[in-house]
């Protein structure tokens, strides 16, 4: 569920950027962009979204029409807002896997435990708990949830 919300994300500040580089002939960092989604005064209007609409979608217009709607709610931008805020509250990573993906994880995690082989599961508490390269990193359901659980991430 969450490369779907990624896939979201990403969607809503493309637009952004694209629209900037396209129409305006200017260059928008998307670090700018995903800002601009915080207020509806900084914003782009819908019939902008409309004509932008993300390649996985452009065959279902009525699909982009509804979710470019929820995206401009008044709940949508406090949402991301809120969530803004405690992104820059947190201290450190709310992860050990860096920029691999989950399943890079897992087999960088094998790699480093004698080929032992662990699933998507076990990976992800995994890479909530410490990094792959620790010895000490593994996973036992006798360690409880708080064990998996970087409060950085909440």
């Amino acid at each position: 569920m969450a490369r779907v919300k990624d896939m979201y994300y990403e969607a809503h500040v493309q637009v952004l950027v694209t629209y900037y580089a396209d129409v305006k002939l200017e260059r928008l960092p998307p670090a700018d962009a995903k800002k601009m989604l915080h207020y509806p005064e900084t914003d782009v209007a819908k019939d902008i979204y409309m004509q932008f609409p993300a390649e996985w979608c452009k065959t279902y217009m009525d699909c982009w029409e509804a979710i470019v709607d929820a995206w401009r709610t008044p709940e949508s931008y406090e949402e991301r807002r809120s969530r803004s805020e405690r992104a820059k509250m947190r201290q450190g990573p709310a992860h050990h896997q860096g920029s691999r993906s989950l399943g890079q994880y897992c087999d960088a995690w094998s790699r480093y435990h004698d080929g032992q082989v662990i699933n998507l599961y076990e990976g992800y508490a995994l890479s909530n708990k410490g990094k792959a390269s620790d010895p000490n990193n593994v996973f036992s359901s006798a360690d409880g949830p708080e064990a998996y659980t970087n409060p950085n991430s909440l």
